[in-house]
C-alpha cells in the first residue's frame, strides 16, 4: 500500500474467520498524509581553523538556517549539510550526525546529486550558502571559489532532470553577483546584499540572515521575511544601513 497522496487515510485490517473461529475487524485508525515540502541544501562555507577568521560566523549561520528549516516541517532526513566542522549536534538531539559531509566543491557534487535523486516537480530544492563572498565567487574551502556560473551549471541539470523548483538564499559578500547571473532563469533567488559588502556583528547575531531566518521561523513566507528583514537592516547603525538585499523571484 502506498500512501503517497495527500489527505486522511483510514486503515483498518479484517479475517473472514474459517470453520473453527469467527472473523475480527480491528478499529478504524486514521492517518493524516501531508504534502511533501521539498528538500534542503546547505553550506557553511570557509575552515574550521583560528586562520579562517569568518567561519564561527558562518558555522553559527549555517546551523540557525538548519534549525530554521527544521521548524519548516523540512526535518533532518530532507535536508543535506556541509559544514568544515562535521561532528556537531546542532539540533541538539544528543547525536552528532546532522552534518553531512565537509564543506568543499566535491561535497557540493556530492550534494546535487544526493538532491537529484530526490526532488521533482511536487517537491520543491531550496539552496542556502553562506560564507566569505569575493566578485569571483563563495570561497568554499581553501584554494576552491563557488562561482555562479558552477552553481548554475548544477542548478540547471537539477530542474532539468527533474522539474523541480529552486529558490537559492546567499549571505555573503557581493550576493549580488548570484542574482544577476542566475535569476535571470527563473528561479527564486535571495541575496543579503548586492554587488558590495555585506555586513555582520557578533559572529552573525547581527546580520541578515539572522533576521530573516528568525521571521521563517516564526513562520513568514520568504518575501515578507526579506522584506521585513530589509527594513531592520536601514535601521541599524553601521554598514548596514547601506546594504543593499535583492529578491528577484520571476526572472
Amino acid at each position: 500500500l502506498r500512501m503517497d497522496q495527500q489527505g486522511l487515510w483510514e486503515l483498518w485490517t479484517s479475517w473472514k474467520g474459517n470453520d473453527r473461529l469467527l472473523g475480527a475487524a480491528s478499529p478504524v485508525v486514521t492517518v493524516p498524509v501531508g504534502a511533501d515540502v521539498g528538500r534542503v541544501l546547505l553550506m557553511a562555507c570557509g575552515q574550521d581553523s583560528p586562520r579562517d577568521l569568518f567561519w564561527s560566523t558562518s558555522n553559527y549561520l549555517g546551523n540557525l538556517a538548519y534549525t530554521t528549516f527544521q521548524k519548516r516541517r523540512l526535518l533532518k532526513e530532507k535536508v543535506f549539510y556541509l559544514n568544515d566542522r562535521q561532528e556537531q549536534d546542532v539540533d541538539r538531539d544528543g547525536f552528532q550526525e546532522d552534518v553531512d559531509g565537509g564543506a568543499t566543491m566535491a561535497g557540493m557534487s556530492d550534494a546535487m546529486a544526493w538532491v537529484k535523486e530526490r526532488v521533482n516537480a511536487d517537491n520543491p530544492l531550496y539552496v542556502y550558502l553562506v560564507g566569505k563572498g569575493t566578485p569571483m565567487g563563495l570561497e568554499v574551502s581553501e584554494g576552491e571559489v563557488l562561482t555562479a556560473t558552477q552553481l548554475g551549471e548544477w542548478l540547471d541539470d537539477v530542474e532539468s532532470s527533474t522539474g523541480a523548483s529552486v529558490t537559492l538564499i546567499v549571505d555573503a559578500a557581493h550576493a549580488g553577483n548570484f542574482i544577476r547571473d542566475l535569476s535571470s532563469q527563473g528561479r527564486k533567488v535571495i541575496a543579503s546584499t548586492g554587488l558590495g559588502l555585506a555586513f555582520y556583528q557578533a559572529e552573525g547575531y547581527l546580520s541578515f540572515s539572522q533576521y530573516f531566518l528568525t521571521d521563517l521561523y516564526q513562520g513568514k513566507s520568504l518575501q515578507e521575511a526579506f522584506v521585513h528583514t530589509d527594513k531592520i537592516l536601514r535601521n541599524l547603525p553601521g554598514g548596514f544601513r547601506d546594504q543593499r538585499p535583492g529578491l528577484e523571484a520571476e526572472g
